[in-house]
């Protein structure tokens, strides 16, 4: 040992200096930079410090001095906001100006003039160039790739396309910087469409791939690409599907088509076709359209001018009927004209009365009549009802089987869209409601149910020592922490908790932050207003008392 450390003091050149931590430090709105040990680094006399890998950003009103790591100034840069980028291998700024824009080496060394270009902006691939008000660009070297010639370029997902109107025939790979070899024209507004480039040949649309080889030709006013199949909209807004390798997916003219999340529904002017999402025929139906019902695996189909609730199978679940189906569930329907139930139908106009008329699946059928108008959908033999600003049930058979005494919260609903509360009992028996302030659950009865077990649900892989954020949902709306063996480790509780960079939690007590490691050992006080992670290596941003400053890994707080 004793040997080692001699020749570190005989060669220290042979042995790299260990890096010191670098905090920015706040001292009564002046902030500077010190280590570790709070020795001074950059004096406390800026309005802003940022850290820059190698470099260090020190602005006032007046510029922004560049520092190295170890303190020493190397740059003075006009301009307190600059942009940095890498150019020729090295960080530079760009300076707007007045006079134009300049780039100048951390260094202080100038790379580009200033009134050699208008502006630059760093893109993928180099620089956006603008010269004399035209647009060109240059490679991170400084190269030309495109002369300033250009009213526009765009630069999207890796390819450079530079316009003079609506459309060129001049595209670049931002990984290569090379022409597309490709003989085709695309327009301004839709160049590129999930892998394949969107060609234009006097308005209509069409897809070329990157290897130039023409999926779809150009015959469509619409195109989109999705997961297994292209969708082509013709003029006369009928359809053609293709497959990936450029196959028409059927030989007839599609009138419809569905996407759902199982299948494609493709109808046709004979048939309507189910297909798997691997473009899988699975079967032909003689319906002239379905499309996605209410509930998964369950679907609305058209026959002339009547309509019936299908399964996947195309199994008749619901019969065909003129007036169709608002909605359709497991156990029942509800007939009428096809309309969104739920969306903001405490903003229409109130009625003095509502019907609803249930169809199941045995084929019996109801008719419900009340005073007011329906809330929820039926379950559990309760419908909601609202009377002016008093909610209650009804049964199937329009008897009020739960009195009219919970509120319509209305600020609350019109703040969510009117679709917050269901109103109705879902599988667990229980509807959530509003009285007296407060949420409540109920039961069929109308019961408020007391001593509740909240349902709690991870909103975060569990910690490496098992510990995992849990939620309870409503009434409760807490958060907490349990172990392993699901064991409450922090209880339930209403003020947040956030899991932060990765090896911390942030708990709060009467609007008060505390930084916890991820044993639950606390590291701060709750004393903080905010508590960030800034992503600088050891170090999280926090406010108190007017005060904003860092922090270190420890909780040991540099500023004051």
């Amino acid at each position: 040992m004793k040997f080692f450390i001699f020749l570190l003091i005989l060669f220290p050149a042979f042995f790299p200096a260990i890096a010191q931590q670098l905090i920015p430090y706040n001292k009564a709105g002046n902030w500077g930079v010190v280590n570790a040990q709070r020795e001074t680094i950059i004096p406390l006399q800026y309005q802003e410090i940022e850290l820059r890998g190698d470099f260090i950003m020190a602005r006032k009103n007046t510029g922004t001095d560049v520092f190295n790591t170890q303190g020493k100034q190397i740059a003075v840069i006009p301009g307190k906001y600059v942009y940095l980028a890498t150019v020729k291998g090295k960080q530079a700024a760009i300076m707007p100006m007045p006079q134009g824009v300049e780039v100048r080496y951390l260094d202080g060394e100038v790379v580009v003039p200033i009134g050699t270009y208008e502006y630059i902006r760093a893109v993928p691939g180099g620089f956006e160039i603008m010269k004399n008000g035209k647009y060109g660009m240059v490679d991170h070297n400084l190269n030309e790739v495109l002369p300033p010639v250009y009213k526009e370029i765009q630069n999207y997902e890796g390819w450079i396309v530079p316009f003079n109107g609506n459309t060129t025939q001049t595209i670049l790979s931002a990984r290569t910087l090379k022409k597309v070899p490709c003989k085709f024209t695309v327009n301004r507004m839709d160049f590129w469409e999930r892998g394949y480039f969107v060609t234009d040949k006097l308005g209509l649309k069409g897809l070329t791939d990157t290897l130039c080889n023409e999926i779809v030709p150009n015959k469509y006013k619409y195109l989109y690409v999705g997961d297994h199949i292209i969708h082509a909209q013709k003029l006369n807004d009928r359809h053609d599907l293709y497959k990936k390798n450029g196959k028409k997916l059927l030989k007839d003219e599609v009138l419809k088509f569905e996407n759902t999340p199982a299948y494609y529904l493709v109808s046709t002017k004979k048939k309507t076709y189910f297909f798997s999402k691997s473009l899988k025929l699975l079967r032909e139906t003689t319906f002239d359209h379905v499309k996605p019902g209410d509930v998964q695996g369950l679907f609305y189909a058209k026959k002339g001018n009547q309509t019936a609730v299908i399964d996947s199978t195309a199994k008749i679940i619901y019969p065909f009927r003129k007036e169709g189906y608002q909605q359709g569930y497991e156990n029942y329907a509800l007939a009428g004209p096809l309309r969104g139930f739920y969306s903001n139908r405490f903003m229409q106009q109130e009625l003095p009365s509502d019907t609803m008329r249930l169809i199941f699946r045995n084929g019996q059928e109801v008719t419900v009549k009340v005073q007011g108008r329906f809330l929820g959908m039926p379950e559990k033999n309760r419908i909601a009802v609202i009377r002016g600003e008093k909610i209650g049930f009804v049964d199937f058979k329009g008897r009020e089987v739960i009195p009219f005494v919970f509120d319509y919260d209305k600020k609350y609903e019109l703040m969510h869209y009117g679709m917050v509360r269901t109103y109705t009992f879902e599988n667990n028996a229980r509807a959530l409601m509003f009285q007296n302030g407060s949420n409540v659950f109920i039961d069929t009865t109308g019961a408020v149910l007391k001593d509740l077990q909240p349902e709690l649900r991870s909103y975060h892989k569990p910690f490496a020592n098992g510990y995992k954020l849990v939620y309870a949902g409503e009434p409760f709306n807490q958060v907490g922490i349990v172990n392993a063996q699901e064991e409450f480790v922090v209880p339930l509780t209403s003020e947040p908790i956030q899991f932060m960079a990765d090896q911390f939690l942030v708990m709060s007590k009467n609007q008060k932050k505390a930084l916890f490691d991820l044993n639950l050992k606390q590291l701060t006080g709750y004393k903080y207003d905010m508590i960030h992670n800034p992503r600088l290596p050891g170090l999280l941003l926090v406010s108190r008392d007017g005060k904003t400053g860092y922090i270190n890994f420890q909780g040991e707080e540099f500023f004051e």
